[in-house]
């Protein structure tokens, strides 16, 4: 149960994880399989807020302060390293989710969403140069009394100072170039291509005391299929840098840079970039 939760990181960064409010949780997590490198999970969440102002990194207004969140997702994760490679290389991941949200308990309202993501991950042309392709769409029985089911699609979503993953681009409701969360749908489609290139390995670069240990490259493209405000056909380019800093011989630091630039059909042009210092590992 959390009151008013707050969190460390947002010492540093302008989007808030921390919520005004209360959140009292239940949650269950079952394995259906777990013989690496094939997990199958499902874990299932029922949450209960109240006095609750915003969500999404307190971004978006709630049009209800009392509400409730049943959400299930299963994960089917098959993927695989090699040698020398700094992410996975072949295998593929399936992600869905459905949620039920629900207010007003004296005169019950609900909505329902469900989204569902595919990823798979192949070499090509040369050693560790990875090609990530991923197509992901979702639903949302909409009822204006609950905004909070909708999708909130835009941004690269990495803070300046994070413990989060990398590289967020890859998520569901993510599209570098195009505002964080400024795109809300009710159904959308979406598809990703990613070139992975193979680390750019050091040989003890020394930064302050602190061993460069290798540098990321990934260049990717997005088409999104939705109605919105911003256009109902868009589509974004985009680079993410990664720089891997050992320090204290067993710790792992990362630093990251993207750019990204999105247009849409009915004339909508933007970019943007980002930097962050993501501490530790995962």
């Amino acid at each position: 149960m959390l009151y008013n939760g707050g969190d460390f990181f947002d010492l540093f960064n302008d989007r808030k994880r921390g919520t005004i409010g209360t959140q009292f949780k239940l949650g269950h997590t079952f394995f259906w399989k777990y013989d690496n490198p094939l997990k199958i999970k499902q874990e299932t969440n029922l949450t209960f807020y109240r006095d609750v102002k915003f969500i999404n990194d307190n971004l978006i207004p709630v049009s209800q302060p009392d509400f409730a969140v049943l959400a299930s997702n299963l994960n089917v994760k098959n993927l695989r390293k090699s040698i020398g490679s700094s992410d996975f290389e072949l295998g593929n991941e399936l992600n869905w989710t459905i949620g039920l949200y629900g207010t007003e308990f004296d005169q019950p309202e609900v909505a329902f969403n469900s989204y569902i993501e595919l990823s798979d991950f192949s070499t090509w042309l040369w050693n560790h140069n990875v090609l990530h392709v991923k197509i992901a769409g979702g639903y949302n029985y909409e009822n204006e009394n609950l905004v909070q089911s909708l999708f909130y699609i835009g941004g690269f979503g990495n803070r300046a100072v994070d413990n989060d993953e990398i590289k967020q681009f890859r998520r569901i409701f993510r599209f570098p170039g195009i505002p964080i969360y400024s795109l809300v749908a009710n159904k959308f489609g979406k598809m990703m291509l990613e070139n992975a290139f193979p680390p750019i390995r050091t040989s003890g670069w020394l930064l302050l005391d602190q061993f460069v240990n290798h540098f990321d490259f990934a260049i990717y493209s997005q088409g999104l299929v939705t109605q919105s405000e911003i256009g109902n056909y868009l589509i974004d380019v985009g680079a993410q840098m990664d720089v891997k800093f050992k320090h204290w011989y067993n710790l792992e630091s990362t630093f990251s840079a993207g750019i990204a630039k999105a247009w849409s059909w009915s004339g909508f042009n933007d970019w943007e970039w980002f930097l962050s210092i993501k501490l530790l590992k995962d």
